[in-house]
């Protein structure tokens, strides 16, 4: 203990923040919008009080084994139309570094992701039946939907099932949901992947830097190896194409560490220097480079987001 709080004064190390989307949006059933006017506030009080780094100083820092004091990383996890029309504004405004793992495989398709267009159909709609059943992988479901507690359940419950599929199935249950409620599929304004052009400009201003995060935003422990290398190098390939440059940089999706597995650590070494988990923890100079932890950043009021980054460099 003592030499916990010794380590954590004079070497407090880097802490990775992990932001999704930055937009006012009335649904946010996954908690991970911080709008554009709160978005800021953070932003400011990180710039006032800290050194925010890019990935490729952190990694440097990583490989000299460097001693950092107080270190800042922001991360942005999929690449959603909004943080290239919300999200970048500020930080080139701020001069503020940042990265975007984005995942390619809706990149200049007019289409949502699959958890947004669970959101449709269960919280844009008036009515649904009252009852939904289907057959997923030889296994029988049936759900209530009578009521908007139960409505809320079945979201919940199917959000798990659908996360560990693979596309494939992924969109034959979204397409047979959309069926069955009726609800016309449509693709809401911020709520699409960032195009070709929006990435390329994206990458053009020097604080930026752009990661992978797989093609289809998949659940790497619920793959083989083989569709795992697919999804992992296909995605770098893609984003190499579109930016022109190396891209040395990823993220896990989910990113918990159930969430991959051996195969995952294998193919990310092999093709990236530098990649990022999603579970709590400082970055120190002894850190595994290829799972780097990261704390998940809410929706707070800018006195308990300073509350939280300060006991953030403190919680290991």
């Amino acid at each position: 203990m003592f030499f916990k709080i010794i380590r954590n004064h004079f070497f407090p190390g880097v802490i990775a923040l992990i932001y999704h989307r930055v937009l006012e949006t009335e649904i946010d059933s996954q908690l991970l919008c911080v709008p554009p006017e709160n978005f800021e506030k953070q932003m400011r009080y990180l710039k006032d009080n800290f050194e925010i780094l890019k990935v490729s100083e952190l990694l440097k820092i990583l490989k000299e084994k460097k001693v950092f004091q107080k270190g800042i990383l922001i991360t942005f996890d999929d690449g959603y139309a909004d943080n290239f029309y919300f999200a970048l504004p500020i930080l080139e405004r701020l001069k503020i570094p940042a990265t975007f793992f984005v995942c390619s495989g809706n990149i200049d398709k007019n289409e949502e992701f699959w958890s947004h267009q669970l959101e449709q159909i269960f919280f844009l709609n008036k009515k649904l039946p009252d009852k939904l059943q289907f057959e997923s992988n030889g296994k029988k479901y049936l759900f209530n939907t009578s009521n908007s507690q139960a409505i809320k359940k079945t979201y919940q419950e199917l959000h798990k099932i659908i996360k560990s599929l693979n596309k494939k199935n992924r969109d034959n249950i979204t397409n047979f949901l959309f069926e069955w409620s009726g609800v016309v599929k449509k693709t809401r304004k911020y709520y699409r992947t960032l195009s070709t052009d929006e990435l390329k400009k994206m990458a053009s201003f020097e604080y930026i830097e752009i990661g992978g995060h797989t093609v289809n935003h998949v659940l790497l422990s619920a793959l083989n190896k083989t569709e795992q290398k697919e999804e992992i190098k296909e995605n770098k390939k893609h984003l190499e194409k579109i930016l022109n440059k190396k891209v040395i940089t990823f993220s896990y999706p989910y990113g918990r560490k159930k969430d991959y597995n051996q195969d995952s650590l294998e193919i990310v070494k092999n093709n990236y220097q530098i990649v990022f988990s999603n579970f709590p923890g400082v970055i120190r100079n002894n850190s595994n480079i290829y799972e780097l932890p990261r704390f998940l950043i809410r929706n707070w009021d800018i006195e308990i987001f300073k509350r939280k980054i300060r006991n953030f460099f403190i919680s290991s």
